[in-house]
């Protein structure tokens, strides 16, 4: 029987159920709830009560009910600091747990974080850089060559356009000679 206890460890925390132990709280506070609305009524009537009585002279039975009632608002007032004591140990319970979840959340983070980390090494990264440094250069290059075309184009263009300047210059310096008058509109006029 002894192999039964052999691998039992005395020290070892227990496991808790903590969703019991919250629905256990939680149906705790109800049955509180329930006791205070029903001590609330009974000391209200017994207050009644006592006036009542000590109206119709019933001195007796109105010292009675007001002793009924002090026994009843100290049963309330123990009521009231049981329902305030569970409900701080919920809210602690749910903050608890709360937190026990955002430390497994964390811890998991990590373990991805080193998971990933541990397959890109630094190695990688450099020849990543490298390849890219390369390929920006090349789209550079190409920049270039694209941007000189553009540059003998343009200047082409600009070449032509001072010939055809020269050409009109010519042609009106022609004119003037053979007697046309240029207005400043641009056309000729000739004089007969």
């Amino acid at each position: 029987m002894a192999w039964l206890f052999k691998n039992k460890d005395k020290n070892a925390p227990k496991k808790i159920d903590v969703e019991a132990n919250i629905k256990s709280i939680q149906g705790k506070l109800d049955l509180i709830k329930e006791r205070q609305k029903v001590l609330n009524m009974r000391i209200t009537k017994l207050g009644q009560d006592a006036v009542e009585n000590k109206r119709m002279g019933r001195v007796h039975d109105a010292i009675l009910a007001a002793k009924k009632r002090m026994i009843l608002k100290k049963e309330l007032d123990k009521k009231n600091g049981m329902e305030i004591m569970l409900t701080q140990v919920l809210f602690e319970i749910e903050s608890s747990q709360n937190e026990q979840e955002i430390l497994k959340i964390i811890q998991q983070s990590n373990e991805v974080l080193q998971g990933l980390r541990s397959r890109a090494r630094l190695e990688d990264f450099e020849k990543a850089k490298e390849d890219l440094d390369e390929q920006l250069g090349l789209s550079e290059e190409i920049s270039d060559f694209f941007k000189s075309i553009s540059k003998e184009q343009e200047d082409e263009c600009l070449e032509e356009i001072e010939k055809i300047e020269k050409e009109e210059e010519a042609k009106l310096k022609e004119d003037l000679k053979k007697g046309y008058s240029v207005p400043s509109s641009g056309t000729l006029i000739a004089y007969v």
